[in-house]
């Protein structure tokens, strides 16, 4: 494998470490939503809109970049595995191509065989 399998390996890893991390912030920010409803009792009504509308706009944040992460991971992960089938396929045609050319090295008869075949096939075109 070269370097391309490399850099979406590594690009998995912190894909999957900044979903983590994410995970992670979630439960920071339930944290966060109850402190507020703890402080909103001694805040003013317009504090209390704007704290309540702060912590809806991180969780609403929050959520889209959770959704695009994943999609981001999802892709990377896609891409990762058309990777590794594409060089296995590659592989295996090269297998293929040297098993190939081997019989046609060591096989004398159909060598001939191709040879007549082409020689009969010149002989009955048509002009």
């Amino acid at each position: 494998m070269y370097g391309n399998d490399l850099m979406l390996m590594f690009l998995l890893h912190c894909f999957q470490d900044l979903v983590q991390s994410l995970d992670d912030g979630r439960s920071k920010l339930s944290v966060v939503s109850d402190l507020s409803r703890s402080v909103i009792r001694n805040t003013s009504d317009d504090g209390c809109q704007i704290v309540e509308a702060e912590i809806k706009q991180v969780g609403s944040d929050y959520t889209n970049l959770k959704l695009t992460t994943q999609a981001a991971k999802e892709n990377v992960e896609k891409q990762l595995q058309d990777w590794i089938d594409l060089w296995k396929k590659a592989e295996s045609l090269s297998t293929w191509i040297r098993d190939t050319e081997l019989k046609l090295g060591s096989d004398q008869e159909f060598g001939r065989d191709i040879f007549e075949k082409k020689l009969l096939l010149e002989q009955t075109k048509v002009f």
